[in-house]
């Protein structure tokens, strides 16, 4: 008999997230992620309860992969954030984050890394909020992993 049983936990969202590029991570499999140095890590703020990931099963003709999206929202238009995002702008990551239960995950590998890119946001609003949308999207042929804390 196959049993799925109510996880113990279950909380949403994203509560951190760090981006690091391939070059840094020498060994990723299931549970384990290994990197050379933490020193290019960059790690993010992400508004409370703003941010998501997303991994979506696909079939094509091609064979199965996975649509993979990591999304958030940092507050403020500030110089110091808009000069990391565009120097960020166009490079490839792979996505450490942890969820609402505290448990980290992985998203993208070294081969497959997702593309960043972002947006600066004011709203139409005084009540809007301003600051920059951050997406980190890719199709990929590994879903996102659960593994233990790289840090």
């Amino acid at each position: 008999m196959i049993s799925l049983l109510k996880p113990s936990d279950n909380l949403g969202g994203v509560l951190r997230l760090w981006a690091v590029p391939p070059s840094e991570i020498i060994f990723l499999s299931e549970g384990s992620l290994v990197l050379s140095s933490a020193e290019n890590v960059i790690a993010l703020y992400l508004s409370p309860e703003s941010s998501e990931s997303n991994c979506e099963l696909k079939k094509s003709g091609g064979g199965a992969y996975y649509e993979i999206a990591v999304t958030g929202f940092t507050p403020g238009i500030r110089g110091e954030a808009g000069q990391l995002f565009s120097g960020m702008a166009g490079r490839d990551y792979v996505i450490v984050l942890m969820d609402g239960n505290q448990q980290y995950q992985v998203a993208g590998t070294k081969d497959q890394p997702l593309h960043f890119s972002f947006e600066a946001k004011t709203g139409m609003a005084v009540s809007d909020r301003g600051g920059y949308t951050l997406s980190f999207k890719r199709d990929c042929t590994r879903p996102i992993a659960q593994i233990s804390n790289p840090f």
